[in-house]
């Protein structure tokens, strides 16, 4: 089932998005272990060739979502499952 959302709608859920990915990131890099890196690696290298290859990429969106989450070991775990249910609406949104 695909929600249908206007553009702005889309836009400034990605905004937002973007927004709150970037700190978590930020978090994940100043907490993570060596595990954490090579999984986080891992998920880069399979979205580039999932890209190149003109595949769907929007599970490694939600598997890089997953690493940066395990990676921050906090609360800010909550708001990245968040994200990913709204990558989840936006990746499968038609615009409208």
């Amino acid at each position: 089932m695909s929600a249908v959302l206007s553009d702005r709608t889309v836009d400034e859920m990605n905004e937002l998005r973007m927004v709150s990915e970037v700190d978590a990131a930020g978090r994940a890099t100043e907490r993570a272990t060596q595990a954490d890196l090579r999984a986080k690696e891992d998920t880069l290298y399979r979205y580039r060739e999932a890209f190149e290859f003109g595949e769907k990429v929007s599970e490694c969106d939600v598997e890089f979502n997953r690493v940066v989450e395990q990676a921050t070991k906090s609360a800010a775990a909550t708001r990245a499952r968040s994200w990913r249910q709204v990558s989840g609406l936006t990746a499968g949104a038609v615009r409208g």
